[in-house]
């Protein structure tokens, strides 16, 4: 996926510490949109650099090579170190593999957490520090008589992990479709929604339509390589709370909320799965479909599952995989799973949830299989010098991106219900688990349409999953670290 060697770009920015009592130059941190847009090699195939930027949209075209290069170096760039003391700012004096792990930029974007339980969020800006906590997270935050938390002495124990301006609190545990994901513990696959400062003035213009689903988020648009504008980026991670340290996953410190228990704990938490939603086709462009202006990409973690192709081969017996029991044998699943002549993943019988472990919701832990992944690595090949391989960022699989042409779905995933179908689906293992034969746009328009059949704002995730709303308090980082 990932080719070129690190570039180092040169951009000063004169900007204050964030902080409640000081209000944020807006005009100059708009004016990047929390990250640079004009890089050295813009649209140009292979991207032979890594850097803290990425183009703005795709391009005054749109072709499988332009959207999967954007898809590269946007996965780069948000992955990119966030600047210590600025939300959803690069830190733009070190390099992308300074350290192995980082604090990315999107994790410091705004959350729908944030979005929800914000009731002055108007009057503040999108690049604050600022956060909320549940009320049942507070005593983790408390000082004692030397001014020393749970919090900090959390962060003392894990000082290996990298920590940004924010600590994020995680309560969703259901997947877009209603369902749950189970590690090898039994314990729930936590899920966060992030999204960049210009979808967030589209939620607040369309704060009192989001549930009727009339937000209109604003696209990129293509104005040559300088003066082109950002579009609306979300960002959904999924969490997996580690029992065990493990340093091939993006690690990260997080308040933690038990639902049943109504109960907070802070957790060291390992990405496994990562959806970016870019809505980057300009819509100035003559051949642009306005129903669709989004790309979808997916990224998992490489030891999530193995694909139907490792399942077939036995390639699977080599790994150790966090959602997947090699304790059953092939013979075994193949037996209680399939039927026909090929073990494809359309002809899991999923149905019959009494028999088959396999992708069956009603699994702890959750025994899932893969589809195959796309035709990344035949376009992008990794560089054996790119600063990726230094990183933990290398562990992560790009599945696939998706995208409209012109109204005719695109994909470069190669899953298909039938050899006959034109189109591919795209799925990730555990942000879409039990339900292979989907795709990102799919499902977010099935079941999200007017009596009309006109689509309604394509993010089914947009709704308030906060829980006991009433209950959350003002939580500011910086302020605790004072960091200047």
């Amino acid at each position: 996926m990932f080719k070129g060697i690190i570039a180092v770009l040169s951009l000063t920015l004169s900007i204050p510490v964030v902080g409640e009592e000081q209000r944020i130059d807006e005009a100059k941190l708009n004016a990047i949109e929390q990250l640079p847009i004009a890089c050295d090699n813009y649209i140009k195939r292979g991207y032979t650099n890594v850097q803290a930027c990425f183009p703005a949209v795709v391009g005054n075209r749109i072709t499988d090579l332009d959207v999967k290069g954007l898809t590269v170096q946007q996965f780069n760039s948000l992955s990119w170190p966030v600047s210590a003391r600025h939300v959803g700012l690069p830190d733009l004096k070190t390099k992308f593999d300074t350290t192995y792990d980082t604090y990315p930029v999107w994790q410091s974007w705004m959350t729908l957490n944030d979005f929800y339980v914000l009731d002055d969020k108007e009057d503040m800006t999108w690049f604050s520090s600022r956060s909320s906590i549940p009320q049942s997270c507070k005593k983790l935050v408390a000082g004692d008589e030397k001014g020393n938390s749970r919090l900090s002495e959390f962060l003392v124990k894990h000082k290996s992990v990298p920590v940004g301006p924010k600590v994020q609190v995680l309560t969703m545990d259901k997947t877009a479709s209603g369902h749950r994901v189970y590690d090898e513990q039994k314990n729930k696959l936590k899920f966060q929604v992030y999204f960049n400062n210009v979808a967030y003035n589209s939620l607040l213009e369309y704060e009192d339509e989001i549930k009727l689903g009339g937000v209109k988020f604003k696209s990129g648009t293509f104005n040559g390589v300088n003066d082109s504008e950002r579009g609306a980026i979300f960002v959904k991670a999924a969490w997996k709370i580690l029992q065990e340290d493990n340093t091939d996953l993006h690690r990260t410190v997080s308040f933690v909320v038990n639902d049943e228990t109504e109960t907070c704990e802070l957790e060291l938490v390992g990405l496994v799965g990562l959806h970016i939603v870019s809505r980057d086709i300009p819509s100035n462009l003559a051949n642009a479909y306005k129903g669709n202006l989004w790309t979808w990409s997916t990224y998992e973690y490489k030891h999530n599952s193995p694909t139907t192709t490792e399942f077939d081969d036995g390639s699977y017996l080599d790994s150790r995989w966090l959602f997947f029991s090699k304790e059953m044998s092939k013979e075994e699943i193949e037996n209680q799973c399939f039927y026909g002549e090929k073990a494809k993943l359309s002809n899991y019988k999923v149905a019959d949830k009494t028999s088959c472990v396999v992708n069956n919701p009603n699994i702890k832990p959750s025994v899932i299989l893969s589809n195959d992944y796309g035709e990344f690595s035949d376009d992008f090949p990794v560089d054996p010098e790119s600063p990726i391989l230094n990183t933990v960022w290398k562990n992560y699989t790009p599945v696939g991106v998706q995208w409209s042409e012109g109204g005719v779905l695109m994909s470069t995933a190669k899953n298909k219900r039938t050899d006959s179908d034109d189109q591919p689906f795209l799925a990730n293992n555990v942000l879409e688990p039990y339900t292979p034969l989907s795709g990102c746009s799919q499902c977010h328009t099935q079941g999200n349409k007017t009596q009309e059949g006109e689509l309604r704002n394509e993010m089914m995730f947009l709704n308030d999953n906060t829980r006991r709303k009433e209950g959350w308090v003002d939580f500011n980082l910086l302020t605790i670290r004072k960091i200047k």
